[in-house]
């Protein structure tokens, strides 16, 4: 970032000048000077290692997404990065991840510190050394260095638990702070509303612009049915959920049917298409699983998209969740859309809106 350089070019300048002006000029004092030098010197590599190296560390190690200042990096989801840095990631000076930002920001004081020490040392005591100060700063440094270790070694644990495979789970909770808690979007449920979802299926099917699976019994009251249809490099599924009430225990079952429909209905190269998943789920009453996964905001990943719609018959209520994160929201807002058209919201466009937009 263009401000980090800055900072470190104007403190490595500060650093360079004091230098020159208290030892190479040595301004008339004529003294061995035991502090000062090895204090810029100190002085220097803590500006080099704090902000040249940067966030470097991830992509060394391969996990770029850990910078990514959106729904892309676990990280941002579960509440490490400082709201400043994502909200104007261009104006950051310091690390947007907060165990970085603190590392960084004592790392500026001790170099700032460690330079006014020589300088009040060169001129008081004439530059004999202190070995208590010097002891307790060293501990100080060493401390940082420390903590600097934990921090990446944490942050890099949770990024490679966190780490997307090669399989899609479109059904699954991201993990994620109480920050992206959202109230979901209610209207009211009629029969119309069902009726014209039925509708608009029918009619994709018999136009052969969609194909069907066959309905797959999750659990007693529970089965899922997938509609789908490919377009070139683009994948796109409705899983049709029906149950009497959700139940968190059913949605890894539910990603693992997702597997096995995918693998068996969609052609090769699945991992690189780009994947349109609308889940609508339609249950009798509303459940804690079933709030959950409505007022969550969405999240978008790189390549696949995905739209929970929840309909509960007994409250005659349809939930839509929102998008917070501004990541992909015109793929939110496209899959938002195409659900009301789905459901009738939009009865002047006669129903649905055509499977060649999905491109």
């Amino acid at each position: 970032m263009k401000h980090r350089k800055a900072l470190t070019t104007i403190l490595g300048v500060i650093i360079a000048v004091s230098f020159y002006l208290f030892y190479v000029i040595d301004i008339g004092r004529e003294m061995e000077d035991e502090v000062l030098i090895p204090a810029l010197l100190i002085g220097m590599l803590l500006i080099w290692a704090n902000f040249v190296a940067g966030e470097s560390w991830l992509t060394e190690k391969g996990l770029d997404v850990g910078v990514y200042p959106d729904s892309r990096n676990p990280l941002y989801l579960q509440g490490f990065f400082r709201k400043y840095s994502w909200e104007n990631p261009k104006e950051s000076i310091f690390s947007g991840l907060k165990g970085c930002y603190f590392y960084q920001v004592h790392r500026v004081i001790q170099a700032v510190v460690l330079l006014l020490y020589g300088i009040y040392n060169h001129y008081i005591f004439g530059g004999k050394e202190n070995k208590i100060v010097l002891s307790i700063f060293a501990v100080w440094v060493i401390s940082n260095f420390v903590v600097e270790a934990v921090v990446k070694t944490r942050y890099v644990s949770l990024l490679r638990s966190e780490r997307p495979g090669k399989k899609y789970y479109p059904f699954q909770y991201r993990k994620c702070t109480e920050a992206f808690n959202e109230k979901p979007s209610e209207y009211i449920c009629s029969q119309e509303n069902l009726k014209h979802m039925q509708e608009f299926f029918r009619e994709e099917i018999l136009n052969g612009t969609m194909k069907r699976s066959k309905i797959i019994p999750v659990d007693e009251k529970t089965s899922v049915c997938f509609y789908y249809m490919e377009q070139g490099n683009t994948a796109v599924v409705y899983a049709k959920v029906r149950t009497y009430s959700m139940k968190k225990e059913q949605l890894p079952e539910l990603d693992r049917m997702f597997q096995e429909f995918a693998e068996d209905h969609i052609q090769d190269k699945a991992q690189e298409k780009e994947w349109y998943c609308m889940l609508v789920f339609i249950t009798d009453t509303t459940s804690e699983c079933f709030m959950n996964l409505m007022e969550k905001s969405i999240f978008q990943g790189e390549k696949k998209y995905r739209l929970p719609v929840g309909i509960c018959l007994r409250e005659r209520k349809i939930y839509i969740p929102n998008q917070k994160e501004l990541y992909k929201m015109d793929k939110y807002q496209f899959m938002e859309k195409k659900a009301k058209d789905i459901l009738g919201f939009y009865q002047e466009s006669k129903g649905c809106i055509s499977a060649n937009l999905w491109q």
